[in-house]
């Protein structure tokens, strides 16, 4: 027992030191507010967040420690002392504890301003007249595909994606009944309902699925109905009191839904960066093949294609493309110019780090 005693001690005195760190890096963070202030520059530096957080990473691997445990650690680092030089506005698809919600906590952490939105239209909006820093929207879940609504967003906006990140979606069933035989009806949004279909015809199959507008609105709902059970995350049942009477009700364990950092600026090349663009094509014979051959011929990947009515006429398309690389990198900057002759327009819509799995 003595000698577990001493080894506790040490971690103590480790945890003091770990704390006293901390402390010199608020001050020092107090002190490059002040600088920011007399420079008049944006709280938030998207480039040197991403610089910090690769540099740990870096550090941990060495050491043997798992990446992803210590980033998770610094970004509740960075967001104390982002904090403290100001507070970061964001913009996110609303209400209240919706998925969108969480991703922002879990990104920027709990001491930003969060600003729910009833649309993704409206993040957009709120982010370009700066009544917020930046936004959050989703753009795809592994499960439900494509949110078209986010792509869209770009065909007219100046705002560029300056980042990426995926949540693992994790929904539970919420309801004040005392037991899951009592539940006659189901609330929830479409999506939410989609993810978690083979569950509720497993053990609820009589139930009536009733669509809203997001889980938060239906957590609402159900709160005064002791027949009635939502499904959602953890969270809302804290906030509407209700019971969690199953959770992980998702029918994929591995559900998980991409989400983009939106807003206006130019992020730096970190090395593991992915661009989105949009292309215009004309509607003629073998177009297609000729926008995306230059990816085989210059050995660049691309992770995904998505086509959008062009609102110029019928039947006329954009494509939104997603690959590897940075546009700052040489080669990218070759492969844009090839698509650039097979095209009528290109537009950058991001070059960004690519994007970390939050639990």
């Amino acid at each position: 027992m003595e000698k577990l005693k001493e080894l506790r001690k040490k971690i103590e005195e480790i945890d003091d030191v770990i704390v006293s760190l901390i402390k010199k890096r608020v001050d020092l963070a107090l002190l490059i507010s002040q600088e920011k202030k007399r420079g008049n520059m944006s709280i938030f530096d998207v480039n040197r967040e991403n610089e910090v957080l690769s540099r740990i990473k870096n550090i941990a691997v060495e050491y043997g420690l798992l990446d992803d445990y210590i980033e998770d650690i610094f970004l509740l680092i960075i967001s104390m002392t982002r904090n403290i030089q100001g507070v970061l506005k964001v913009a996110y698809l609303g209400p209240e504890g919706t998925f969108s919600e969480i991703a922002v906590i879990k990104r920027f952490g709990y001491d930003v301003e969060r600003l729910p939105v009833d649309s993704i239209p409206e993040v957009f909006k709120e982010v370009s007249k700066g009544k917020a820093d930046i936004g959050v929207v989703p753009i795809e879940n592994s499960y439900g595909g494509t949110v078209t609504q986010t792509l869209d967003g770009f065909i007219d906006s100046h705002l560029k994606i300056i980042g990426e990140l995926y949540l693992k979606v994790h929904h539970s069933l919420l309801s004040n009944a005392e037991d899951i035989s009592k539940i006659t009806k189901i609330y929830s949004h479409p999506q939410a309902l989609s993810q978690c279909r083979e569950w509720i015809r497993n053990n609820l199959p009589n139930a009536k699925l009733i669509e809203t507008s997001s889980t938060s609105e239906a957590s609402l709902l159900v709160s005064n109905d002791p027949e009635a059970a939502s499904i959602g995350n953890e969270i809302l049942s804290n906030k509407y009191n209700l019971k969690i009477l199953h959770a992980n009700v998702e029918d994929d364990p591995n559900n998980t839904t991409r989400f983009w950092v939106i807003g206006d600026m130019d992020v730096k090349m970190t090395g593991n960066d992915r661009t989105t663009i949009l292309c215009y094509i004309k509607d003629r014979p073998g177009a297609l093949f000729d926008l995306i051959k230059p990816f085989k011929d210059f050995g660049v990947n691309m992770t995904k294609i998505e086509s959008r009515p062009s609102r110029l006429k019928l039947w006329d398309y954009l494509f939104f493309i997603d690959f590897e690389g940075h546009i700052e990198d040489s080669k990218i900057k070759e492969l844009i110019k090839e698509i650039e002759k097979n095209s009528s327009f290109v537009k950058i819509v991001g070059s960004y780090p690519r994007g970390m799995i939050l639990e």
